[in-house]
């Protein structure tokens, strides 16, 4: 069966997360899909790792290819060229500390999508496991000054959102390619998400989470950056955003 979608997955260092990823994407049902995982230059302990999975019945089971490169690209270019592999009419871009334990999250993403042509990006609600400082994350909003919030946990089954996380998002091809995918103006990482959300919303589409794609999620688990340097490289890139986006917000958010 053609894939109607295609899964992008970044792997860099840190193998036993890349594996229980995609030990557990296995139980995704309800939609044909490929998964593309693109190496982000990582150590050749790693690189050999994937290429043995890869090779696997595991791997065959989830249509998987792998895309190897040089250096690391960061976040925002590690998944463009991941969509340069894709065939899929949807790209889903999932985190490599993501954990499937809930077999419908990629039907009721493309779902929503189906059942209304104004939804250009859909996300997943993660729900934070482990001992790493992070957060629930149900949607959230861009303030006036550019201050990214978001929302710990929210009622119903479409929650309307300035934005969704890179580590669980589904937009339609076609808007990717017109968009022309993540800006890699904000460094290895950080705002890229929010970036793509706002210009997706600038050509009017809206962006929800959907809280029947529940995933679990073990932030920072694979940057392991320590905090000192992990809020040097979050400050730089905030000012990057405010730089582009300050007066340019539509009005009408989620304050």
């Amino acid at each position: 069966m053609e894939p109607e979608v295609s899964i992008i997955v970044l792997s860099y260092n840190h193998w036993e997360c890349t594996e229980r990823m995609l030990c557990t994407l296995g139980k995704t049902s309800g939609r044909a899909f490929e998964t593309v995982v693109v190496d982000n230059g990582s150590a050749e302990e790693t690189r050999r790792s994937l290429a043995e999975f890869s090779s696997g019945e595991r791997a065959s089971a989830l249509g998987m290819r792998c895309v190897y490169l040089e250096r690391n690209l960061g976040v925002a270019g590690g998944r463009n060229v991941g969509t340069s592999a894709a065939s899929g009419r949807y790209l889903a871009f999932l985190d490599n500390d993501v954990e499937v334990t809930n077999p419908i999250w990629l039907d009721a993403l493309v779902t929503a999508i189906e059942c209304d042509a104004g939804i250009g990006v859909a996300g997943g609600a993660l729900i934070h496991v482990g001992g790493v400082q992070g957060h629930d994350f149900w949607g959230g909003f861009v303030d006036a000054a550019c201050r990214v919030h978001y929302y710990d946990r929210q009622p119903g089954q479409l929650i309307e959102t300035d934005y969704c996380l890179g580590a669980c998002m589904l937009v339609e091809a076609g808007l990717w390619r017109e968009l022309a995918g993540f800006s890699t103006v904000y460094g290895l990482a950080n705002y890229e998400d929010v970036d793509f959300c706002l210009r997706a919303r600038e050509k009017g589409m809206r962006c929800v989470v959907v809280s029947g794609a529940q995933l679990l999620h073990h932030s920072h688990s694979t940057t392991r950056i320590a905090g000192f340097e992990r809020m040097r490289r979050y400050l730089v890139s905030g000012r990057k955003f405010r730089e582009r986006w300050l007066g340019r917000l539509r009005p009408g958010r989620n304050e």
